[in-house]
């Protein structure tokens, strides 16, 4: 008996868009002009948690690579 791993889950599974909004304003919040005083190691540690933590949150949707290249 083959199992089919292509279709461990379901198409409907997609990034909702107010999470894409919410994860932009976040960005955002942390590039602000208002952060000058932050160092760029810090700001860019800051953004690698935030991309990598909502990244392996939506890793099993149905396509997450087309939301992650936006």
């Amino acid at each position: 008996m083959r199992r089919d791993n292509a279709k461990r889950f379901p198409d409907s599974l997609l990034i909702p868009a107010k999470a894409m909004k919410q994860f932009r304003h976040k960005v955002r919040e942390a590039l602000a002009p208002n952060t000058y005083k932050e160092s760029v190691n810090a700001k860019i540690t800051a953004l690698n948690r935030l991309t990598n933590g909502w990244c392996q949150y939506y890793r099993t949707t149905s396509s997450p690579n087309a939301v992650f290249d936006q």
